[in-house]
């Protein structure tokens, strides 16, 4: 069991911000085989579907990680092979819609992930909803987490509201859950 750090006290993304990382920075130049690549951190970065030559620039920069957020028919295992025989751990997530299981998922990974890390979906949809909502679970706001997810490749409409209905689910549950240890019956 990991000790509860500064990391566990204040979840992955207040950990980034307290490490001295801004939560957006500028993006590097556009790479074509690193498409919509964002720096988060000095530690994680998102994208679209890298190119095999873009894995291996990011295996040459010293990642440690890829993990990606695309379905098998999309060609999620074919990934891994490259991603492995790169030396690179490959974590495959495959999320088709933004619900409660994607969102424990995507947290869970996001914690126990090498780093660096690249994090991926096929266009940055998936990976900019699932951010704009762990990050909004951890205390940001909601315009400044829809601001990252934007920057990190959320565009498509129907996802964004996928994703907002799901935040609006998981507030509401996890408000409806009673805080601290139960009470034990007089």
């Amino acid at each position: 069991m990991r000790p509860k750090g500064l990391r566990a006290r204040l979840g992955f993304a207040g950990w980034l911000i307290a490490a001295g990382a801004a939560a957006v920075q500028e993006p590097p130049p556009a790479d074509p085989d690193l498409p919509r690549l964002h720096r988060i951190s000095a530690e994680v970065a998102t994208s679209a579907q890298p190119s095999s030559e873009g894995l291996a620039k990011l295996q040459l920069r010293g990642y440690r990680a890829v993990m990606s957020l695309r379905i098998e028919e999309e060609g999620a295992l074919e990934e891994r092979l490259v991603v492995e025989k790169l030396g690179m751990e490959f974590i495959h997530l495959p999320v088709r819609d933004i619900d409660a299981d994607a969102v424990q998922r995507f947290g869970q990974a996001l914690r126990a992930a090498p780093r660096p890390l690249l994090i991926h979906g096929d266009s940055g949809n998936r990976v900019g909803a699932l951010w704009m909502i762990e990050r909004v679970l951890e205390g940001a706001a909601l315009g400044e987490a829809r601001a990252e997810a934007e920057a990190i490749g959320l565009v498509d409409s129907e996802l964004t509201a996928q994703a907002l209905a799901t935040l609006n689910r998981l507030r509401r549950s996890s408000a409806s859950q009673p805080s601290g240890p139960p009470s034990d019956p007089p």
